[in-house]
């Protein structure tokens, strides 16, 4: 009896080791996001109390950090403020930032000034201002955040000491928002980089001469069964992050479908482009930053290929 009980405990602990073994494997490799893509999941935001001073405590995921770039771009980061959380009031020294509200309302400070901004709505703000985000409601808020640096490897801030708890929003929001909703032109009838259709552009358009950082930013949109073509940017880096709608991205020869609250990222010589393969719009918050010294869009190498066949 008691080598049969032996024989038995064996059997289960051989199977265990087994089962473990061929798991781990497959997890590791799903885990594996290809380069230029990141995706919306819960188990990669980090929590941080008091941020700038602020209330409570956010969540965010670091989607690419400075290291992801050759260019001045500092970091892209989703951010989750839960009820009655905030990011505390600090000022930019060397950078320029942009927020989107991804999701909820959210209390927007700029420059000691509050406004309460509804989601799908961009705020641009210069090296020299401040910033601060207060969720008043009870419900998650998202935010979608972006800064670009002055010089590379030079990121600094201060805080201002105000945890935004005790702001109230003003009756007409005075600051520069962008609301993509409804500053939308018609389509232009240009197709992008050789792509199919032609994108929606948004009047909002934060260009290259508006920061010191040279960080140009809008929002636009890929109609249903549009495409931005397969293309090269020799000398800017871009971002695009999903605020609705869904469709498919290609980084370099890889294609994944996107979903909102992803993003993907197209680094120097890298190549890349988006298909809408759904039936509805796909409205994308977009940046692209020029390398030192370039202006305004650089050098586009189009290949071609609008990747509806891929």
């Amino acid at each position: 009896m008691n080598m049969l009980r032996k024989c038995a405990i064996c059997l289960c602990i051989t199977f265990v080791f087994a089962l473990s073994f061929s798991v781990v494997p497959l997890y590791a490799q799903d885990s594996d996001v290809p380069h230029g893509f990141a995706f919306n999941d819960p188990g990669n935001f980090k929590e941080y109390p008091h941020f700038h001073g602020g209330a409570g405590t956010i969540r965010y995921n670091e989607y690419w950090g400075a290291d992801g770039y050759k260019s001045a771009q500092e970091f892209i980061r989703l951010i989750e403020l839960p009820p009655k959380s905030s990011i505390g009031e600090y000022r930019l020294t060397d950078s320029d930032e942009v927020i989107v509200v991804m999701s909820g309302h959210a209390d927007v400070t700029v420059n000691g000034n509050t406004g309460r901004l509804v989601e799908g709505t961009m705020v641009p703000v210069k090296m020299g201002e401040s910033l601060g985000i207060y969720n008043s409601t009870d419900e998650v808020v998202k935010v979608a955040w972006t800064a670009s640096v002055l010089n590379k490897g030079q990121y600094n801030t201060v805080d201002l000491g105000n945890d935004l708890t005790g702001n109230r929003p003003e009756d007409m929001i005075p600051f520069k928002h962008i609301y993509y909703n409804y500053l939308i032109f018609e389509p232009s009838g240009n197709p992008s980089h050789d792509g199919l259709g032609s994108l929606v552009s948004t009047l909002g358009i934060v260009n290259f001469d508006y920061f010191k950082t040279g960080l140009h930013t809008r929002f636009f949109v890929v109609p249903a069964g549009a495409s931005i073509g397969y293309h090269t940017h020799v000398t800017n880096e871009e971002n695009f992050f999903i605020f609705s709608g869904s469709g498919r991205a290609t980084v370099n020869d890889v294609t994944l479908p996107l979903k909102p609250l992803d993003c993907i990222k197209c680094g120097i010589d890298e190549t890349h482009g988006i298909y809408n393969n759904t039936d509805e719009q796909l409205v994308m918050f977009f940046t692209n930053q020029p390398m030192p010294g370039v202006k305004n869009w650089g050098t586009v190498k189009n290949h071609g290929e609008n990747l509806a066949g891929r």
